[in-house]
């Protein structure tokens, strides 16, 4: 009997322990109360993903402005009180507890349209795809950008569906355009229609052109800055700015037997009919993705993730 009653007091005891920590959960954190002359950090977040500072500062006094911060290709438009950057800070107001300041941004738009039509642009390309059906030549146009340049050969990367082979045609030839008009034959390397990318190259010297090749990074975040490039509605060396509005996305393309690529980048960069092939940049000039589709009503744009295309460099092109 003794044992019974140890047996329950002790259950009974862990119970009302259990129940006292649940209790505990539902209570207020304490309050941290701050008094006139007590020394506080501020915490200053540059908002570049990666810096972050601090501000020493007294209660009951303001704080003196920080100096402004940079950013490559950006302008500082003040600090703000919230991460959406809706509150700009008072500096004139007493400090009353400790707190977070956000940089806020804006691209310079000036400054990057600059370099990027004078530079950037020199990696950029037009892609005529013609083939011959029976007597007629028939011919489709996209972009592409140059990413490798080895031994006199120009390596562009672009959609499978640029360079696809009409059917019933029994020849077809690539012209691909630098920056400056300067027309090439093109020479498929490689072709994948399921990841929708495929390779070319043209054979030049730095006497007859002053393409660059431009460098590939990771795919970039929602809310990030993206540039497309390219030659939408025929239109060539074509900018427009945009943002990251969503990322792995599945976009199924073709109105019988549509193909579904699923991780792409959606955006608000401009694109249309002939941008099919371009790159899309960040604002340190770096390819973050290939344009492959698009909203003709809306104008939204989708770019193939950077995953897909080193998966497609690695497996059909470097491998040659």
């Amino acid at each position: 009997m003794k044992r019974k009653l140890k047996i329950t007091a002790l259950i009974l005891c862990l119970m009302m322990a259990l129940a006292s920590l649940s209790a505990c959960e539902f209570l207020p954190k304490p309050i941290k109360f701050y008094n006139d002359g007590d020394a506080v950090t501020i915490t200053l977040n540059y908002n570049d993903g990666t810096t972050v500072g601090t501000l020493d500062a007294v209660i009951g006094e303001p704080i003196n402005t920080p100096n402004d911060p940079t950013r490559t290709h950006y302008v500082f438009t003040g600090w703000f009180t919230d991460e959406n950057l809706t509150a700009r800070y008072d500096f004139a107001k007493d400090v009353t507890r400790e707190f977070t300041l956000y940089a806020g941004w804006v691209l310079d738009g000036v400054t990057l349209t600059n370099t990027i039509s004078t530079q950037t642009m020199k990696g950029v390309v037009k892609i005529e795809n013609v083939c011959q059906v029976g007597l007629n030549q028939k011919g489709s146009q996209g972009s592409g950008f140059c990413f490798k340049i080895s031994a006199g050969r120009y390596y562009v990367l672009t959609n499978s569906h640029v360079v696809e082979k009409l059917t019933g045609a029994y020849s077809q030839t690539f012209k691909i355009y630098d920056y400056q008009g300067n027309d090439f034959t093109g020479t498929l390397v490689a072709d994948s229609p399921s990841q929708d990318l495929a390779c070319l190259y043209f054979s030049a010297t730095a006497d007859d052109t002053e393409t660059i090749a431009l460098p590939l990074a990771s795919s970039p975040k929602v809310n990030d800055d993206v540039i497309a490039l390219g030659a939408p509605l025929g239109q060539v060396n074509c900018i427009t700015f945009g943002k990251v509005t969503a990322i792995n996305v599945a976009v199924a393309v073709g109105e019988e037997n549509p193909t579904t690529f699923y991780g792409n980048t959606r955006h608000t960069a401009f694109t249309d009919h002939g941008s099919s092939g371009g790159p899309l940049i960040n604002p340190d000039m770096q390819v973050v993705g290939v344009t492959f589709a698009g909203n003709e009503e809306t104008k939204i744009g989708y770019a193939l993730p950077m995953t897909a295309v080193n998966n497609f460099l690695e497996t059909y092109v470097y491998t040659n």
